[in-house]
């Protein structure tokens, strides 16, 4: 998607998009300064309503600065939910979060879209499946997920949560399968097992 620049005026930074924490004082007036010697590097990005998504650092920046002109990229005809993963992945994949920060984010996105997989919530953030397994375990074992039977894939499919479906009854063992017994023989000294002839 390319960006276009746009007029700075009609921007909603005020509509609940900002998931991140502010930026400390000085990491603002650091960013401000760039902005002022390069520009905006990076565009905001915005729904079709003008709500800004990411970027409401260098949205605040600008006006500070009295910049008119802004390069934004317009994210049209996304879900409420999508578009609070889209944000949240774009974060992860750009800030330097710490540790807490980031199991936050996951935590954000495990709350707001319970039925969706470990994967899916995995690939739609950019992190390891297995880390959104292991909050997903934490904010069940508390009761702020539900445990779902049912989970959503990445292609839309529900299928059968591993953790709360029976379990299979196991087949019996095959021959080949079948385990055998080692006994333990005491050390006998080399001399008292010599074969006589």
């Amino acid at each position: 998607m390319s960006a276009d620049n746009l007029p700075l005026s009609p921007f909603v930074t005020d509509s609940g998009y900002q998931l991140m924490p502010a930026l400390l004082p000085d990491e603002f007036e650091y960013l401000k300064a760039d902005i002022q010697a390069h520009g905006v590097r990076i565009p905001i990005e915005v729904d079709e309503h003008h709500n800004v998504l990411d970027g409401h650092h260098r949205v605040r920046a600008c006006y500070e600065l009295d910049i008119k002109e802004i390069p934004a990229i317009v994210r049209a005809g996304l879900t409420e939910p999508q578009k609070r993963a889209h944000i949240r992945a774009l974060n992860l994949a750009r800030r330097h979060l710490n540790q807490e920060q980031r199991r936050a984010l996951i935590e954000q996105q495990l709350r707001e879209s319970p039925e969706a997989s470990d994967r899916k919530v995995a690939k739609d953030l950019g992190v390891d499946h297995g880390t959104v397994g292991t909050v997903r375990d934490q904010l069940q074992s508390t009761g702020e997920i539900p445990q779902l039977e049912k989970r959503v894939g990445a292609d839309g499919r529900k299928r059968a949560n591993p953790k709360t479906a029976a379990p299979s009854p196991s087949p019996s063992p095959t021959k080949s399968q079948t385990t055998s017994t080692v006994v333990a023989v005491p050390d006998i000294p080399r001399d008292e097992c010599a074969v006589r002839r």
